[in-house]
């Protein structure tokens, strides 16, 4: 029961981490191109 409990939290913590540093790269991305650009 603890063992699948803490698959799922470190599956859902995994997921949440990955989509939050992707907005941010794509975020900071856009921001760069956006200096270089000009």
């Amino acid at each position: 029961m603890l063992r699948t409990r803490l698959l799922f939290f470190t599956l859902g913590f995994a997921t949440t981490g990955a989509a939050i540093s992707h907005f941010v790269w794509r975020d900071l991305w856009a921001a760069h191109h956006s200096t270089s650009s000009q």
